[in-house]
């Protein structure tokens, strides 16, 4: 079942899971694609939104995958917004 975001009942989206957002196969809940898959599939989007931890509690980088996305991001994205929420940082990135 998607998630559902909105106030009123008469404006509510359906999200849908990131893999069917980016034509990718659904494997199980919680299963990243590998780096390369994931670079494509960032590469063929022209504005990425982000939702993180805030800079004073978000860990460092661990592992090939998310050391893929900050490649991507820093290559070939420039931060168009930056804002925080709730303890969360939500950067939106548009394509250079």
């Amino acid at each position: 079942m998607p998630e559902i975001i909105g106030h009123r009942t008469d404006r509510v989206h359906p999200i849908p899971p990131f893999s069917a957002a980016f034509g990718l196969p659904q494997g199980r809940v919680g299963e990243e694609a590998g780096p390369d898959r994931i670079r494509a599939a960032m590469l063929a989007q022209r504005r990425m939104l982000l939702l993180t931890d805030a800079s004073e509690v978000a860990r460092p980088l661990a592992g090939k995958r998310d050391h893929a996305k900050t490649a991507v991001l820093e290559k070939h994205f420039k931060v168009v917004a930056d804002v925080q929420v709730r303890g969360r940082r939500v950067p939106v990135y548009e394509r250079r």
